[in-house]
């Protein structure tokens, strides 16, 4: 079994050593890269564990078009962002795209932990056999414009309170939507949602 890895980008050297050093000290291993095109040169299928990216990078790569790069090469590599800008508006759109999580510089220890955790044990979920059923599964039931819509919104952070209200239905029909979203994704998690929502074309 290939090692789990933490593959560490952020276009800032100092944070980059300071992140490295303090997960290595965890006990990861970890392999830092100064941009994601630096990355991208050695990607590979095979690879496993977890990615922990800036979101902004400039003038280079993003992390958001980094992780679009990763859905298009079919990788299901879990992707954390770290960002020192309160931007909710990149949050959201890290998430429906399929970010595992979405963290602010700097990020406490014991919510980094956690989100690395988590993180690997999606890892599960990575083999080419996996995602070829997953997308066989997902192709075959086809979402209502409805249950798009509520899928999106959930996807977005809306509460069902919160959806009914932009939609104009009650909280019971957004659950009802919600529901028969979900299993027709495949999934009963919020992180599995996500992913579906990255690489099912009736969602977007």
């Amino acid at each position: 079994m290939t090692e789990k890895t933490i593959y560490l980008i952020d276009d800032d050297e100092a944070v980059l050593t300071s992140m490295e050093r303090l997960l290595r000290l965890e006990g990861f291993s970890v392999k830092p890269f100064g941009s994601a095109e630096a990355f991208l040169k050695t990607y590979e299928g095979t690879f496993t564990g977890c990615v922990i990216s800036d979101v902004r990078m400039p003038p280079g790569m993003s992390g958001l078009d980094l992780l679009l790069t990763l859905r298009k090469l079919k990788s299901q590599l879990p992707v954390i962002f770290l960002t020192g800008y309160s931007d909710v508006p990149a949050a959201v759109r890290a998430i429906k795209t399929g970010a595992v999580n979405f963290l602010l510089k700097p990020a406490r220890i014991p919510e980094l932990l956690s989100a690395i955790r988590e993180s690997f044990s999606l890892n599960a979920c990575q083999t080419p056999e996996g995602a070829v059923k997953d997308d066989v599964k997902r192709d075959s039931l086809e979402l209502s414009r409805r249950e798009s819509e509520v899928i999106n919104l959930v996807v977005a952070g809306e509460s069902n309170k919160m959806i009914a209200t932009l939609l104009g239905i009650s909280s019971r029909t957004v659950e009802i939507h919600r529901a028969n979203g979900m299993k027709k994704l495949g999934t009963n998690t919020l992180h599995g949602l996500m992913t579906a929502v990255s690489s099912h074309s009736s969602v977007k």
